[in-house]
């Protein structure tokens, strides 16, 4: 039923493409108007209606229906006479219509019989996506890595397992230029039981070509794998050794995995890296947080390398709190400075355990300039409990935050989105969840302008069983499930209290995606 709708809606999308060239290239107007009778008496059998229940959230819906009403009373009063005036509007207005049906959003929950969690995504060259994850394979917490490759639209192409008898963690995966994935995480099955990190190369279709571990004599584990303009990796992660605390570990391969150098990156503190980014001149920025894991009195930490891993500078960048370690993502901008995001908790709170789920954690988004230093720090989050899981920036220089609310929401932990200005003040924010708990772990932008998400639903507020969670929004962060909104506004404590409307996404808002229109709700298994 699902695929009819797309296919009545993409023929209108058509249409109204059809439209605008007919007009710009001058075709007799008979033509003109018999397709644009065509596009109309589509978009009549459809009934907007429809449209709301398969896809659009109510914002959209009302805006849809104000073009819809001038793009049909332009239509009635031009009586496409040949020299109309109307023309322009009235395939301005066609063509807004299908621009609010032109991307893609669907929502998986996987049905294994055992626990699997989403952990990685990256998207495919040929518009599809690459989900990295774990699966348990038995009793006492064993867990394997899993590659599934989706389409655009979330059908499953394949899936591949790897691992041991053992516990396996997943770090992040990349496409290559071969159309191959390098899958990079952590194992104990394998030399060393503390946990090494883990290189796995694969052919299209996921087949492991050879896999790798490495490791000293603590606990490493890979956090990104960058691939190399000589065909070679190199991993990035951290080597804990007990007392001798945490540093940054680094990997340098060839192409088929042979370790070429590995060296540390540390000092008098523990370094806790979360999140790597390559900049346009080879270098290498390396954030986290840095002091004493067991006090848990954690700043922002920045490191710059090159290629070679050799340091260039560091930076401690002034953040509002105590950092959560693992929470912080940074992002490459568009000025060539940075921006990241990072849960923090207030200096003077009592709470300092980062069980992953305090209450009064909030989410810092800080713009910093070239060699990493805070140029504005803004901050959101609600009562409760408030985690970032990635930054974007859009198309007008704002960002697009990614993370997981406990203050907002349907219940339990939900996905919070939250878009910005350049200048980090706040437009909009949505909340995508249901009374059970969806667990975001990783995000990506998408082509189209919208986003994927990726990570776990635990069923059930006990959280017995986690599932495999992807979830593709439009740039909005709007998705529809089964005929019901899977996402609403943020709403905020103050709001309620003052009786003001959740904020929404304005007409306008972020970045408007051009493109074939493919509409669908779809349960994939992983």
């Amino acid at each position: 039923m699902a695929t009819n709708r797309s296919r009545m809606l993409c023929a209108a999308a058509v249409g109204c493409v059809l439209l605008v060239e007919a007009c710009t290239k001058g075709i007799d107007p008979a033509v003109l108007k018999a397709r644009a009778d065509d596009a109309r008496a589509t978009l009549a059998a459809i009934k907007l209606d429809t449209v709301k229940t398969l896809f659009f959230a109510q914002a959209q819906y009302e805006e849809l229906l104000d073009h819809r009403a001038r793009a049909d009373a332009l239509f009635d009063v031009s009586n496409w006479e040949e020299s109309s005036d109307a023309y322009p509007e009235i395939i301005t207005a066609y063509q807004a219509l299908a621009d609010r049906t032109a991307q893609v959003a669907w929502v998986h929950v996987s049905d294994q019989p055992l626990a699997d969690s989403a952990v990685a995504v990256h998207q495919t060259g040929d518009g599809g996506y690459i989900v990295a994850g774990t699966i348990m394979i038995g009793k006492d917490f064993a867990r394997d890595l899993y590659l599934t490759k989706l389409t655009p639209t979330g059908e499953e192409t394949w899936t591949q397992t790897y691992g041991g008898t053992d516990k396996e963690a997943v770090g992040t995966v990349r496409p290559l230029a071969d159309g191959g994935y390098i899958l990079a995480g952590q194992t104990s099955s394998f030399r060393d039981y503390s946990g090494d990190v883990y290189l796995i190369r694969t052919d299209a279709l996921g087949n492991a070509l050879w896999s790798e571990t490495f490791g000293k004599t603590g606990s490493e584990v890979c956090v990104d794998v960058l691939p190399l303009d000589d065909g070679g990796f190199l991993a990035v992660g951290r080597s804990f050794a007990g007392n001798y605390g945490m540093d940054a570990y680094l990997v340098r391969t060839d192409g088929d995995g042979q370790l070429a150098w590995e060296r540390t990156l540390g000092g008098a503190d523990d370094q806790f890296i979360s999140d790597v980014v390559r900049t346009a001149d080879g270098t290498i920025l390396l954030a986290g947080s840095a002091g004493t894991l067991n006090d848990n009195d954690l700043e922002l930490f920045l490191m710059m390398i090159d290629a070679e891993g050799n340091e260039l500078w560091r930076a401690s960048p002034e953040a509002p709190g105590f950092i959560d370690p693992g929470s912080v993502h940074v992002v490459h901008t568009l000025d060539g400075g940075y921006s990241l995001t990072a849960g923090y908790l207030s200096r003077d709170s009592q709470v300092r355990a980062w069980s992953g789920t305090e209450e009064g954690e909030d989410i810092a988004l800080i713009k910093l300039d070239a060699s990493g230093e805070a140029i504005w720090t803004k901050t959101f989050g609600g009562s409760k409990w408030d985690a970032p899981r990635g930054v974007h920036q859009t198309a007008d220089g704002g960002y697009a935050i990614v993370g997981a609310t406990r203050s907002f929401g349907a219940g339990g932990e939900d996905v919070y989105v939250i878009k910005t200005n350049a200048e980090g003040e706040e437009e909009w924010s949505r909340t995508i969840g249901t009374p059970d708990n969806e667990k975001p772990n990783a995000t990506l932008r998408t082509a189209d302008g919208g986003f994927l998400i990726v990570g776990g639903k635990m069923i059930g507020r006990s959280g017995k069983t986690l599932d495999a969670y992807v979830v593709k929004t439009d740039e909005r962060g709007h998705t529809w499930v089964d005929g019901a909104p899977f996402s609403s506004p943020g709403v905020k404590p103050e709001s309620i209290q003052e009786g003001v409307p959740p904020t929404t996404a304005p007409p306008g808002s972020g970045d408007l995606a051009q493109g074939p229109l493919a509409l669908r709700r779809t349960t994939i298994l992983l």
